[in-house]
Formats: structure tokens, sequence, C-alpha cells
């Protein structure tokens, strides 16, 4: 079987992102900033509406692959955009 390759954007989104800020047009190195995203808020109802309420349903808001990434201009505090899960 072929082996898969990792998704490149995935690994960029995740990490610091080399851009160059429309604000300022300087080229900079994003800064990051992660939040809980809806996949971790429906995970959190989904594990509440099986029975688990009793904190079980805040563990997916602790998972990095459930959070939204934000990237900001670390000169400027231009917001980039965000990676939503």
């Amino acid at each position: 079987y072929p082996k898969r390759k990792k998704s490149v954007k995935q690994n960029v989104v995740q990490k610091l992102n080399t851009t160059i800020c429309p604000s300022c047009n300087a080229e900079i190195e994003t800064s990051t900033r992660t939040e809980p995203g809806m996949i971790a808020y429906l995970s959190g109802l989904v594990i509440a509406l099986l029975g688990c309420w009793f904190g079980c349903c805040l563990i997916p808001c602790c998972i990095d692959e459930c959070m939204d990434v934000h990237h900001t201009c670390p000169n400027c505090r231009a917001y980039l955009g965000r990676h939503r899960r």
C-alpha cells in the first residue's frame, strides 16, 4: 500500500505561518492563539447528552484538534484570519 503523506496545509496552519501582512506590508511569522471551535462545543454537547455531564463534556475544549486557530500580525496586531475546525 502506498504511504499517505501528511497534509502540508494542516501543519502550516497549526504552527507559525510566514506571510506578508496586508496592513503593514512586513514579512512576518503570524502569532497564533487557539480557542474552542464548533466541533469542540458539539462534541461536548453529545457527551453531555450521553450522560457524562460531570465535567467530561468539557474535555473536547482542551484538545488541540478541536480548536480554531486565530492568526495575527506580531508587528501591527492586525487580525489575519482563522482556521476553523
